[in-house]
C-alpha cells in the first residue's frame, strides 16, 4: 500500500511521517519536503519515488524499536 503523508520532522538523521495516523521514524531522505509517497509491505516502511518507485529510505517494523514518551505534566 502506497500513501501521500505528511512529514512532521524531516533533518540530517530522520525523517518521521505519519502514515495511517502512526508517526514513522525514517533514515533522512536529505531533501526539503512537505509530503512524501510512504509504501508499507511486508512490514517494512519505505519512501518511494512516484516516476520511478525507486526507494530512498526504508525501515523494517519488525527490527525497529521505539521508546515510549511520557507526558510532561505541568503545574
Amino acid at each position: 500500500m502506497i500513501k501521500n503523508c505528511s512529514v512532521i520532522i524531516n533533518n540530517e538523521a530522520v525523517t518521521v511521517v505519519v502514515f495511517d495516523g502512526k508517526e514513522v521514524q525514517l533514515p533522512s531522505i536529505k531533501r526539503e519536503a512537505r509530503k512524501v509517497l510512504v509504501k508499507f509491505e511486508n512490514g517494512i516502511y519505505e519512501v518511494v519515488d512516484s516516476a520511478d518507485g525507486k526507494v530512498q529510505a526504508s525501515v523494517n517494523t519488525t527490527t525497529a524499536t521505539s521508546t515510549p514518551t511520557t507526558p510532561v505534566q505541568q503545574k
